[in-house]
């Protein structure tokens, strides 16, 4: 009965660990930044998509250069995509083998095993889309994007302080 209840409790933490969104793609993004400056920590946009684009021209990028780190990142998506795939069936594995009348705890150990790795994959496919641009950029480069990004973080948050304004003063 105990070893039921322990097996029963560690596929509720499974399955609240497979509830959680692991991968990029999830969220709408590729990485966590390019640990630069209010980005750290923080999810960068995909370079496929609008703003950062148009801020690499800005700090003086060629379009081919431009083409070169939207490829790079998205070949990294890509891989993340398949390793959140792999992810996502280690995890069906395991809830299989904890639903068995009988589970075997070497199997267990060895799916969360897996899951552990590829999870450690994946970071560190978040920190490679996060260091595209350092090969790509000089560091005045770099310093201008910084600037640039900062820029822009503070007219967004601007803009939403100002729509929550107007908000407020129509529902008066």
């Amino acid at each position: 009965m105990k070893k039921l209840a322990f097996f029963t409790a560690i596929l509720l933490f499974a399955i609240a660990i497979s509830a959680q969104p692991v991968g990029m793609m999830s969220r709408g993004h590729i990485g966590h930044g390019d640990m630069m400056g209010p980005m750290i920590g923080k999810p960068a946009p995909m370079m496929g998509v609008g703003m950062e684009e148009s801020l690499l021209a800005q700090v003086g990028l060629k379009e081919d250069q431009i083409q070169k780190i939207r490829a790079a990142k998205m070949d990294i998506e890509k891989d993340i995509i398949k390793l959140n795939s792999e992810l996502k069936l280690k995890r069906v594995s395991l809830a299989e083998e904890m639903m068995k009348d009988n589970p075997n705890e070497n199997i267990i150990k060895n799916i969360t095993t897996d899951i552990g790795k590829i999870r450690g994959e994946i970071t560190f496919k978040k920190v490679q889309g996060g260091l595209v641009l350092n090969k790509y950029l000089t560091k005045k480069q770099i310093e201008k994007l910084r600037e640039l990004r900062e820029t822009n973080m503070r007219k967004m948050a601007e803009r939403r302080i100002e729509r929550r304004g107007i908000r407020r003063n129509i529902r008066r």
